[in-house]
């Protein structure tokens, strides 16, 4: 954070403005230390208008899907996010 603010959004996304955002795929371990700050920015953005699809994998934990193949829940969360950038460019 260096000499920055806490609520730089840059820094916490919290603290964004989402007006006009394209559509967002938010996906989130259940047991994920950043869950509430990711529902949170779900529904401000939502609250913008923005069109978000939000995930929570129960008893996963931070950047799980980076354990594909190996992990199912990982490898859902992988196959759902090719379906939403299909979702966008089709």
């Amino acid at each position: 954070m260096g000499d920055d603010r806490a609520d730089n959004p840059y820094i916490s996304p919290v603290y964004g403005e989402y007006d006009g955002f394209p559509p967002m795929l938010m996906q989130v371990g259940g047991d994920e230390a950043l869950l509430n700050d990711t529902l949170k920015v779900a529904k401000k953005a939502e609250k913008a208008g923005v069109d978000v699809t939000q995930t929570t994998y129960d008893g996963m934990f931070h950047v799980f899907q980076m354990l594909f193949p190996e992990l199912e829940e990982a490898n859902e969360a992988w196959e759902e996010a090719g379906a939403f950038i299909e979702s966008i460019f089709s």
